[in-house]
């Protein structure tokens, strides 16, 4: 599924994932930058990916839809086109159901709490220290 640049640009872009990546980067590593990066992948299968390179590319094509703001206007929470925050909510959940998470019951801080616990078993696996 690498061969897929919006499989992984749906997955960066996860709102869940940006917050799982800070927390493994300042927390686990104890630094804000990360030489070797390890990524939890989700395990998808065709149709899963197909839906998250669609829906990514549904962000870059509603950001193309507002060329006259910068980024930091269409991602500023009081002046987000309404647009932009349904293709990231779509990819949200067309990620949560590659991961297997039950998109309408989990909560975002359970759906933290699960990416950090595989991320825990992934790095073990690997045999990495990991602290609880």
């Amino acid at each position: 599924f690498w061969e897929s640049s919006y499989f992984v640009i749906g997955l960066i872009c996860f709102n869940y994932y940006y917050v799982l990546l800070c927390i493994i980067m300042i927390q686990l590593l104890g630094r804000k930058r990360c030489d070797s990066p390890t990524c939890l992948m989700p395990n998808a299968n065709t149709e899963q990916i197909a839906a998250i390179v669609v829906k990514a590319q549904s962000i870059i094509d509603t950001r193309a839809l507002f060329p006259e703001n910068s980024l930091a206007d269409l991602y500023d929470p009081l002046t987000m086109p309404p647009e932009l925050l349904k293709a990231h909510r779509n990819l949200d959940r067309a990620v949560m159901c590659a991961y297997g998470f039950d998109v309408k019951e989990m909560t975002e801080e359970s759906c933290v709490a699960e990416l950090m616990r595989r991320y825990a078993v992934l790095m073990r696996q690997m045999g990495k220290k990991v602290e609880a």
